[in-house]
Formats: structure tokens, sequence, C-alpha cells
């Protein structure tokens, strides 16, 4: 199958179900993503392309009338260092990273909006 954005995506819904709910335990308690038994890419980084961080969303009327779904809250990621993986296409909207460190890593494509680093 050939991975495109769109499947990297909806893995997580799928067959990578229980992973990502075990990487999103990680990444809220300080854990170890490392530790975790994920897929590899071609290039052995650790596979978490397509990863979404839970987030919670606010409905809202704009001035039309119409109503305006947004992302309110991010997750916060405290004190993790996040060695030899690929982001390409994963979502960390509005997620706070404090004292996190990044080393051989890809981020093509990854979402940062309004993300505090």
């Amino acid at each position: 199958m050939k991975e495109t954005k769109t499947y990297l995506n909806r893995r997580w819904d799928a067959e990578l179900k229980s992973l990502g709910e075990l990487v999103t335990n990680e990444l809220k308690y300080r854990g170890k993503i490392a530790k975790l038994d994920l897929p590899k890419t071609t290039d052995g980084l650790i596979d978490l392309r397509g990863f979404s961080a839970p987030k919670q969303y606010t409905t809202e009327k704009s001035n039309s009338g119409r109503d305006k779904t947004y992302v309110s809250e991010g997750t916060r990621i405290k004190k993790m260092n996040f060695d030899s993986i690929d982001f390409s296409y994963a979502d960390f909207e509005q997620c706070d990273f404090f004292n996190c460190g990044f080393n051989r890593s890809k981020f093509n494509e990854a979402r940062f909006v309004a993300t505090n680093c």
C-alpha cells in the first residue's frame, strides 16, 4: 500500500489505534516513546507519521451566526527527549512543549500551529 498522507493519518484510528493510546499516555506523563513497540520507517526512525495529539475543541457562534469549531487546548508535553522519530504529517496544534529536546528527527509537513516550544 502506498503511504499517502491520508493513509498515514487514518492508520492511527485503525490498525495503530491501541499504539496511539500508548503514545498519548507517554506524551502526557513524561514517558519514553522509544520503549513502545512502534513501527520503524525505512530509514530506521520511530514511525509517528500522521499521529495527532489529543486536543479539546470549542464551538462558538461567529459574527455571522454560524458555528465555528476550533482547537482550544492541546496536550501539554514536559521534559521529554525525542530521538530518531519521524513526525511527518503529525498534528500537534495548540500543544505545549516544556523543556523538550529533539534529535535526529523529521518533521515533513508536520503541523505545529499555535504550538509553544
